[in-house]
């Protein structure tokens, strides 16, 4: 066990991404508050609607709420017991109609976080941020988070500066892009620090961790 630890909330996310960017993190009780607050979000929710069964998602949470999507946007909503319900129906052998529209309704509340939670990646960050990246690498602490996302991994890679080699080392058309990367190149990252190599998890693949489009390696090659 480290000497220190961090343990983080949600709310360290908040703390995180350059407030003047326009996607801010959201908690579990303000989602909606925040998705519909981004105009980008809000203009785009014809098309959501479109593909992602979200008049479900909306339908069911007025069935049970009493929230349309005018109350969404001011009032505090709770997405974790909105899925907490929806999936402790699906376990009760609901008619094949009923379950349709529950599994449509998670689909859609667990794509529009996804996506949303998606344009927050390497979005800029706060002096906080890089103090905590830099306090993690300098104390090599551990990092216990209850948060839904990679910023914590970010800002830690961020603080860890450019890696001393950034891409494998091609000699042009000698080396084509399908070729597998020889073991000397699987030290290649843009950044320093790794996040596959910090959870002790045994992945099946791998992106390499350098800039532009990655190569993919095996877990156990890596």
């Amino acid at each position: 066990m480290a000497d220190v630890v961090f343990l983080l909330g949600a709310g360290f996310n908040c703390s995180v991404v350059d407030p003047s960017r326009e996607a801010t993190p959201p908690l579990a009780r303000n989602f909606f508050q925040v998705l519909l607050g981004s105009r980008r979000y809000r203009d785009s929710l014809d098309v959501f609607r479109g593909r992602l069964f979200v008049d479900v998602l909306l339908e069911e949470i007025e069935r049970y709420w009493k929230l349309d999507l005018d109350a969404l946007k001011s009032t505090a909503f709770d997405i974790e017991e909105c899925l907490t319900l929806f999936e402790s129906q699906l376990t009760d052998g609901l008619p094949p109609g009923r379950e349709l529209r529950l599994r449509r309704a998670v689909y859609a509340l667990r794509n529009l976080l996804l996506t949303y939670l998606g344009d927050m990646s390497y979005s800029g960050y706060t002096p906080t941020a890089r103090r905590f990246g830099s306090d993690v690498l300098e104390s090599s602490a551990d990092v216990l988070t209850f948060n839904y996302d990679t910023l914590a991994e970010e800002a830690i890679a961020s603080a860890s500066g450019i890696g001393p080699k950034v891409q494998p080392k091609r000699a042009g058309a000698a080396a084509p892009w399908d070729s597998e990367i020889p073991d000397e190149d699987l030290d290649a990252s843009h950044l320093s620090w790794k996040p596959a190599l910090a959870s002790s998890f045994s992945f099946d693949e791998i992106d390499l961790p350098i800039a532009g489009v990655p190569r993919q390696v095996t877990g156990e090659r890596y």
